[in-house]
C-alpha cells in the first residue's frame, strides 16, 4: 500500500472575506496521480497553488513526508514539488532559457549549471518534444507549445512531486494524450506523485489513482475514480445526467451526458 506523500489538515483560503476553501481534509498517496475535479470557482486551483506554497493558507497545515511545509526554505521545497499553473507568461526568453531555470534549486554555490543540470534541462525538453524549438523564443510559439514549455520547466527540476493546473490547456487531442501518456510515464516509471487539475472527467476516469471532487470551496467526495464519479455526483457537482459506461475499445470507464439540469 502506498504510503501518505502530502496531507493536508483543515486548510482554508480566502480573499479578504470571500472564502475560496473551507476545511480541506485530503490525502495525496505517494506514487499516486490525484486528479481534482470541479465546476469553474470551485477552488481547484486555489487548493494546487496553497499547496505549492503560490498561496499563504488561511488555517491549517499541509505536510510533505511528514513535516509541516511551512517550516521549510523555498529553495527545500523547490526540490520536491514543482508546479505548472494553468497560465503563464509569455516572457521574452527562448524555450532553453525558460527550460533552465527549472535548475536553478539545484544549481551549487555559484548558482553556475553543471554537466548534470544540462542533461536534465535536455532530458526535459526531448519528453515535450521541444528540442527543435529550443531556440526559438515564447511569443513565436502557439499557446499549446508554450504550455508544453512550462511544463519541461517543472521536469527539468526533478522533483518528487508533481503540481500540474490543467496541464494540457491550449491543446489539440493529439498534444492532450500525448502529455496524459507521458505524465502516466513519470508516475509509473520513476514513481512521482502527481497532482492535477483536469476539466475533462473522461481524462481523469482514464488516469487518475485518485480523484478529489471539490464543491463550493469543500471537499465533495474523493477516492478511486469509479467510486467517485456516479451520476449522483455528476448531478449535484456538475449538474448534468450522465450515464456510466464501459468502451469496448480501451475498456475504460466513461461517462456520457445526456442532458443539463
Amino acid at each position: 500500500m502506498n504510503s501518505d506523500k502530502m496531507l493536508i489538515k483543515e486548510l482554508s483560503f480566502s480573499y479578504g472575506d470571500r472564502a475560496i476553501l473551507t476545511d480541506i481534509n485530503a490525502v495525496m498517496k505517494e506514487g499516486e496521480i490525484t486528479v481534482l475535479l470541479g465546476i469553474n470557482g470551485s477552488g481547484k486551483s486555489t487548493l494546487l497553488k496553497t499547496i505549492s506554497r503560490l498561496l499563504p493558507a488561511k488555517k491549517g497545515s499541509i505536510y510533505l513526508d511528514g513535516q509541516d511545509i511551512a517550516a521549510q526554505s523555498n529553495r527545500n521545497i523547490a526540490k520536491k514539488m514543482a508546479m505548472l499553473s494553468q497560465i503563464n507568461e509569455t516572457l521574452d526568453m527562448t524555450v532553453y532559457e525558460l527550460v533552465e531555470q527549472g535548475r536553478f534549486p539545484h544549481a551549487g554555490a555559484l548558482k553556475m549549471l553543471r554537466k548534470q543540470d544540462h542533461q536534465a534541462i535536455h532530458n526535459a525538453l526531448k519528453r515535450t518534444s521541444l528540442l527543435p524549438l529550443q531556440h526559438q523564443y515564447l511569443n513565436e510559439l502557439s499557446g499549446g507549445e508554450r504550455q508544453r514549455a512550462w511544463l519541461a520547466l517543472a521536469l527539468a527540476q526533478e522533483t518528487e512531486i508533481l503540481l500540474l493546473d490543467e496541464p494540457t490547456t491550449f491543446m489539440d487531442v493529439h498534444h492532450q494524450l500525448n502529455i496524459l501518456n507521458l505524465i502516466t510515464s513519470l508516475n509509473r516509471e520513476e514513481g512521482k506523485t502527481v497532482v492535477m487539475v483536469l476539466h475533462d472527467i473522461n481524462q481523469a476516469l482514464a488516469y487518475a489513482d485518485r480523484v478529489i471532487v471539490l464543491k463550493d470551496g469543500r471537499i465533495y467526495s474523493s477516492g478511486p475514480p469509479l467510486e467517485v464519479v456516479t451520476p449522483e455526483m455528476l448531478r449535484n457537482v456538475f449538474r448534468i445526467r450522465a450515464n456510466i459506461m464501459t468502451d469496448p475499445e480501451s475498456n475504460h470507464t466513461v461517462y456520457v451526458p445526456y442532458s443539463v439540469i
